[in-house]
């Protein structure tokens, strides 16, 4: 005797296992996205502290880094990201060399999505415009 299922109620019995896939690739996709909003955030801050600081001499080196990471901090990746500059960033010194580098060290704190805390370093190093 062959039995025969009917089509009723099979899509149904689909659903539920295809919703649960479905929310955690989202979830899976969204936590990669902060993660990645975090370390570009803090790309563009190093990069944003070494440019100024080859600009400048390297007495007014402290007040600059304190500005740019107050305005980094306003903008939107780094809010987005619950990104947190650290407390110093390292600047190299100015190197007596015939043509003289600043290398700056910066080290940025991001968050999450699921409320864990990640940290990034990162150095660069430009010539020195100004002598």
């Amino acid at each position: 005797m062959k039995t025969t299922r009917t089509k009723r109620g099979s899509t149904i019995a689909e659903f539920g296992p295809a919703l649960l896939i479905l929310i955690l690739a989202t979830a899976g996709i969204t936590g990669l996205l902060t993660v990645g909003t975090a370390y570009i955030s803090g790309l563009y801050l190093n990069y944003l502290e070494v440019r100024e600081l080859a600009n400048r001499r390297e007495s007014d080196a402290p007040e600059a880094i304190r500005q740019i990471k107050r305005e980094w901090e306003r903008g939107i990746f780094a809010r987005l990201a619950g990104a947190r500059a650290g407390d110093t960033s390292e600047v190299a010194d100015y190197a007596s060399m015939p043509e003289p580098l600043v290398t700056v060290t910066t080290r940025v704190r991001g968050r999450t999505l699921f409320g864990g805390n990640i940290q990034f370093v990162y150095t660069s190093s430009r010539l020195q415009e100004v002598r």
